[in-house]
């Protein structure tokens, strides 16, 4: 997947390999993305495909998983995140766009600060 992002890199969707082909066009489209935002809701798959919100829950928990580097803003380098949802995914895409809190730090930079003081 392109990354049009310089504050988000290498975005990428795992599937289980013992994913069914069902499940795993469920998967799909609840991950798809354009310009970094959601193409399908929750809401429309579950219509779509007639489950529920915990059978989704379920697909998607234990047949996926979406990895995306955050940028630190503090030593240019960029820290790998794992989620398992959309708001997790949008979670981590908006740690970048804090506006009245400090900006992202990864975890290594975060341990250096804490040392300072």
């Amino acid at each position: 997947m392109e990354n049009q992002n310089e504050k988000i890199a290498n975005l990428h969707l795992y599937i289980s390999e013992d994913c069914s082909e069902a499940d795993k066009k469920i998967i799909q489209l609840y991950w798809k993305l354009q310009d970094l935002q959601f193409i399908n809701t929750p809401q429309w798959i579950k219509k779509e495909f007639d489950i529920t919100q915990s059978q989704l829950a379920k697909i998607i928990a234990t047949h996926s998983t979406y990895t995306l580097f955050v940028l630190c803003k503090n030593c240019n380098s960029y820290e790998k995140h794992q989620v398992k949802s959309q708001s997790s995914f949008n979670n981590v895409k908006n740690l970048n766009k804090l506006r009245y809190s400090k900006r992202f730090k990864c975890d290594y930079c975060e341990g250096q600060e804490r040392e300072q003081h």
